[in-house]
């Protein structure tokens, strides 16, 4: 379940930026924290970052560098609860869930469209896992933090346990909560990202 790493010299060899412009990214906060893991290797200290998520922001921040200042890009990546309700055609058309996961969805939850932004999280972990229960954790868990969380699914002879963590920046300490799960054998788990999901969310509202 481990997510796979990349260290930061493959990142700027990929891209072709400078040391300068991914610290000046992170101290923009336009890549978290909590994305930089500082490893011990042969040849000494290392730093690793989350693959898919890495390589996925920075294709975003470059491709609107030209158009928006840092700041403005940072204050994209924020989550945004929007207050409108969505009806269950713009659902389908802007791609959050298609007809089967929407119906399925208000059969487990009891609501039918238009959704507020609350609901629209739900569904869109719901259409991601499966799992109602486990969406109605991740939504609530991220309406009351901001920050990298990801929503945990450990399945074990037919028994599915679903649980979020995450690293929330304090005032002036950085992000602080490293955590690390050891799972039995014959464990089935699934890692979800929240905060890209919000991610995606909001720009299929817009």
């Amino acid at each position: 379940m481990s997510e796979e790493l990349m260290t930061k010299k493959e990142l700027l060899d990929m891209f072709g930026i400078s040391y300068g412009a991914l610290y000046r990214w992170k101290r923009k906060n336009l890549i978290p924290d909590a994305w930089f893991i500082h490893k011990s290797t042969v040849t000494g200290q290392e730093t690793f970052l989350p693959r898919d998520r890495v390589i996925e922001r920075v294709q975003t921040i470059m491709r609107l560098k030209d158009t928006m200042s840092l700041d403005e890009i940072a204050e994209s990546f924020v989550p945004q609860k929007s207050a409108a309700a969505t009806e269950k055609d713009e659902i389908i058309l802007r791609g959050i869930a298609d007809e089967n996961q929407l119906e399925a969805f208000a059969a487990a939850s009891g609501k039918a469209p238009p959704y507020r932004w609350h609901s629209l999280l739900e569904l869109a972990v719901y259409a991601a896992c499966g799992d109602y229960h486990a969406a109605q954790c991740a939504a609530d868990f991220m309406t009351e933090n901001e920050g990298e969380a990801s929503l945990y699914i450990i399945q074990k002879n037919g028994t599915a346990i679903s649980f979020c963590a995450g690293s929330f920046p304090k005032s002036g300490q950085g992000s602080a909560l490293e955590c690390r799960l050891v799972f039995s054998e014959g464990c089935e788990a699934e890692q979800y990202h929240l905060s890209e999901m919000i991610n995606n969310l909001n720009e299929k509202l817009r």
